[in-house]
């Protein structure tokens, strides 16, 4: 199909009329497309993400884009997110709304503390092996140990208060859609 098939398609099927599409001087044109190195999810259900860009791929405003500095280690990054110290921040910087959904706003996902990120002894496979079976607590037990507790000389007891403050917010969010 050529491009001006695709574009009555749109218009026949009311693309062109939504409010995203409505304001543009052409409604098929994204604006400001750029290659971000990873997303962070702009409505989060259990908790917030950081997902790597592995493909190239855009977005429109749905889904935050980052861009990390010279010389961070993306996998690192995205690891050292998953701790139970950004968790609690993200409940308390992020906007709850119906049905237990936590929403960021640009400024609000810039403003969860993320410890310092440097090399840790944390295998990105198996962090990634757990995200994906939704095993968010044992993540949370790896790297708090090696994040918080190794690096950072939280206490055991200090991370456990952590992980019950974000645990205690999240489920009261996610319990007043019931």
């Amino acid at each position: 199909m050529c491009f001006w098939e695709l574009y009555g398609y749109g218009e026949q099927k009311g693309f062109n009329t939504g409010y995203k599409t409505r304001i543009r001087k052409r409604w098929y044109i994204t604006p400001s497309l750029w290659v971000p190195d990873g997303f962070a999810l702009r409505q989060v259900g259990n908790y917030p993400k950081i997902v790597l860009n592995e493909t190239g791929a855009s977005s429109t405003d749905t889904i935050h884009r980052i861009r990390f500095k010279e010389g961070v280690n993306r996998n690192m990054a995205a690891i050292s997110f998953l701790n139970s110290l950004s968790f609690a921040f993200s409940e308390i910087t992020g906007r709850s709304y119906g049905g237990g959904v936590m929403t960021f706003e640009p400024t609000e996902i810039e403003e969860i503390q993320i410890p310092i990120l440097t090399d840790l002894d944390i295998d990105f496979d198996q962090i990634d092996a757990l995200i994906r079976k939704r095993k968010i607590e044992e993540v949370l037990d790896i790297v708090d140990e090696a994040l918080l507790i190794r690096h950072h000389g939280f206490s055991k007891n200090e991370v456990d208060s952590l992980r019950a403050i974000w645990w205690k917010l999240s489920q009261r969010r996610i319990n007043r859609r019931k």
